[in-house]
């Protein structure tokens, strides 16, 4: 598993993803036709947007421009500013990129401003994970959100940008990027962004994730989910129950499968997590918690149940694709399925599934 940890350099403004600038003129600023002086013109790059054509230099008072297209769906051009003061956005027909101003009598700085869009894949080669808890607590320890990728024998990247689009809620130096690899270490499945719950304010933020192979240029996507950050409750220790649950998974594909179990019962003030998710063992190595196969070709996991909750039961796949997976319980030793939701009466106790 390759690690990389990432830190963003932060832009002029809140929600600029400027990492280096450009100039759009060569030289210093020189005498133009007429004698008039004439400045220069620098844009903030980033791999979230394309710099078009723009004013290279001009003298103090004329009419300058720049053209600001954003590389992905997830992401919009919130604002242009030069040296700090808003451009003017065209309105013509095809101009919707196209910014002007009239240039000061002094060099210019371009800097953008962006939106982001929460995006749940981007083309099936980019895809959040479908059992992420987006809630975070402040504390101690890290959060995690996980993504899959679907790109073949991609082993490197060429683009990897990760942020957060509100840095008092959440800083990019909080953020740490991992991936996950195939057994044979040919390709990049997945991965995992943590977060440092211990650099984290209340509030709102976007993460946004950019990556693109460097097998194929057509491998280039951005996803973006909003994480709500929340103060950790006084925390009190409750004993839990081990219970071990069974799928019988005969009829269903297994690649890729996760089990969750969320209690619906949940109380924030006690020291048992609200989900448990188990992942596809020959898929994943990367720390998370894996379903086992026994030799009766029966998925078994055992979770952690409090005593009088009700729990629900999902089954899906990690990737995002739309399948459905029903459940009917069949053998159970002091467990109880009704309308949806599981509970147990001892600990110890078991329940099979059938999967269909």
């Amino acid at each position: 598993m390759k690690r990389f940890a990432f830190a963003v350099m932060a832009a002029a403004l809140s929600l600029a993803a400027a990492v280096s600038f450009a100039a759009c003129a060569d030289g210093a600023p020189e005498e133009g036709e007429g004698g008039a002086q004439t400045y220069t013109v620098t844009v903030a790059e980033s791999e979230l947007y394309d710099i078009g054509s723009c004013t290279r230099e001009a003298s103090a008072g004329t009419s300058a421009h720049v053209v600001v297209t954003p590389e992905y769906d997830a992401v919009a051009i919130a604002a242009v500013y030069y040296n700090g003061q808003a451009c003017a956005k065209s309105e013509g027909e095809g101009e919707e990129h196209y910014y002007t101003f009239t240039m000061p009598a002094e060099d210019v700085t371009i800097t953008v401003e962006l939106a982001f869009t929460d995006t749940a894949e981007d083309d099936d080669f980019l895809a959040w994970d479908t059992a992420n808890e987006t809630t975070v607590l402040t504390g101690t320890g890290t959060a995690e959100l996980a993504f899959t990728t679907d790109w073949g024998y991609t082993s490197l990247l060429k683009k990897e940008v990760l942020l957060s689009s509100d840095q008092s809620v959440i800083p990019n130096d909080a953020l740490e990027l991992s991936y996950t690899e195939q057994n044979d270490g040919n390709a990049i499945i997945g991965g995992t962004i943590k977060i440092d719950r211990s650099k984290v304010q209340t509030g709102e933020t976007q993460i946004v994730l950019a990556l693109q192979s460097s097998n194929a240029a057509t491998y280039d996507g951005c996803i973006v989910c909003t994480v709500k950050v929340e103060e950790e409750p006084e925390i009190t220790h409750v004993d839990t129950w081990t219970e071990t649950v069974e799928f019988q998974p005969f009829s269903v594909e297994t690649e890729n499968l996760y089990i969750q179990f969320e209690d619906m019962t949940y109380d924030a003030t006690l020291d048992a997590p609200k989900t448990q998710t188990f992942y596809d063992p020959n898929r994943w190595s990367d720390g998370r918690d894996l379903w086992t196969m026994n030799k009766d070709n029966m998925i078994v996991v055992q979770f952690e149940y409090v005593e009088g909750h009700e729990y629900s039961v999902t089954v899906g796949y990690a990737d995002g694709t739309e399948k459905t997976v029903r459940l009917n319980d069949t053998l159970k030793d002091g467990a109880e399925y009704s309308n949806d939701r599981l509970s147990f009466e001892k600990e110890g106790g078991s329940i099979r599934f059938s999967m269909s």
